[in-house]
């Protein structure tokens, strides 16, 4: 493994010989060229290391930001050429990983479309290559749909307008980026709901359903506006704008992966969110959790079944209703994530004393099923805390 290490570390050090980092890097325009192709990363969120011939198929390098680490290996280009380049194939291979996004492409970097299962072949090396119909101006390829800091920031800021939030910078990122948490009124709630997201960058699935999920807090209905009547709302959409920003795998600017930060609070995002925390549980108590993220499949993880924080009943009960109501659709359940792990849910069950949810989107979801779970969950989650507010003396 040492060996390994070492032989990743010769190939950076060569790249970077080249004028290419091993850091996710906004790089001038174009990036690189093989024959007439040009692979361009002069926008948020990309993320390409290295490519090289042959011209018929060109290879492509995509990076970790720093090893070892969780293999999550995002990528972001886009690839032009003079006139109408017709279909172009590409290998792309992954250091310390291997494929695990399936490609998106657009042509304006709004709409987007999975590229069809027959244009992507899966290498034995771990590699894939792609076959890509290139217009005029050029073809963004990507792992997920980009959700920029940028959108996260406007959506975050209607929202804030359209409800009446306070919004709060919490933290300046390592790279000077702001960090920020938005919040209903908290005097005089009888608890308070928080969740949090985009701790790892690639997870653009879990930031849907965050949406989903957020938006159906704030509905103009009679649930949702008991719910808020009764409960203060702190959200956290984007811890790690710095990870976003450069396309990396894991981790914030420093190369430290947040979700494993939670307790030693070594970086500013997560001793940003741990005092907003404080501050909030100060004149609301805590109730409840959540962080989003996206792996494999959708799951939620939980405590162990034999552990039951406050508010007591509430896992087993929201995992029943929301099972009634999905049905196929239900989200894996785990109680064994992780426990010893210094991660936003552990800590949070450690330190308040209350249930912390992990909310793990697929990768893969279809965006009408990410809707269906988060928008049920949401419902489900303002009806018990409602229920255990009001059998509360």
């Amino acid at each position: 493994m040492r060996a390994r290490h070492a032989a990743i570390g010769l190939l950076f050090a060569l790249l970077a010989a080249c004028a290419v980092t091993n850091r996710p890097q906004i790089a001038p325009e174009p990036f690189c060229r093989v024959g007439d192709l040009t692979f361009h990363t002069d926008f948020e969120g990309a993320a390409l290391h290295a490519c090289t011939g042959p011209e018929s198929e060109p290879l492509l390098t995509v990076a970790p930001e720093y090893l070892p680490i969780n293999p999550s290996p995002w990528y972001a280009w886009r690839v032009a050429a003079p006139g109408d380049p017709g279909q172009v194939t590409i290998t792309q291979r992954y250091l310390d990983g291997w494929h695990r996004y399936h490609p998106w492409t657009s042509a304006d970097g709004e709409h987007w479309a999975r590229l069809p299962e027959e244009r992507v072949a899966l290498l034995n090396d771990g590699s894939a290559r792609f076959t890509l119909d290139v217009p005029p101006g050029g073809l963004l390829v990507a792992a997920q749909p980009p959700l920029t800091n940028t959108a996260t920031q406007d959506w975050a800021a209607a929202l804030a307008r359209d409800n009446g939030l306070r919004e709060r910078e919490i933290a300046e990122s390592v790279g000077g980026r702001p960090v920020r948490a938005y919040e209903t009124d908290v005097e005089g709630r009888r608890g308070l709901l928080v969740l949090i997201g985009r701790q790892h960058p690639p997870e653009v699935t879990g930031a849907l359903a965050y949406r989903d999920f957020v938006g159906r807090l704030f509905a103009n209905d009679d649930l949702a506006s008991r719910f808020r009547a009764r409960y203060a709302i702190g959200l956290l959409p984007a811890l790690n704008p710095d990870g976003v920003a450069g396309g990396h795998w894991r981790t914030n600017e420093r190369g430290v992966d947040l979700n494993r930060d939670w307790g030693p609070f070594t970086q500013p995002e997560t001793r940003g969110a741990e005092r907003w925390l404080a501050e909030l549980h100060a004149q609301a108590p805590l109730s409840l959790f959540m962080d989003f993220h996206s792996t494999n499949q959708d799951v939620f993880y939980m405590p162990h079944a034999s552990d039951d924080p406050a508010p007591a009943g509430f896992a087993a009960a929201w995992r029943d209703r929301l099972e009634r109501r999905l049905g196929d659709d239900m989200p894996a359940w785990s109680g064994e994530h992780n426990p010893g792990l210094p991660t936003s849910k552990s800590w949070v069950r450690q330190h308040y004393g209350v249930l912390a949810i992990t909310y793990e989107v697929g990768d893969n979801t279809p965006r009408d099923r990410i809707r269906r779970v988060a928008v049920s969950a949401a419902e489900e989650t303002m009806r018990l805390l409602l229920e255990t507010e009001e059998a509360t003396p």
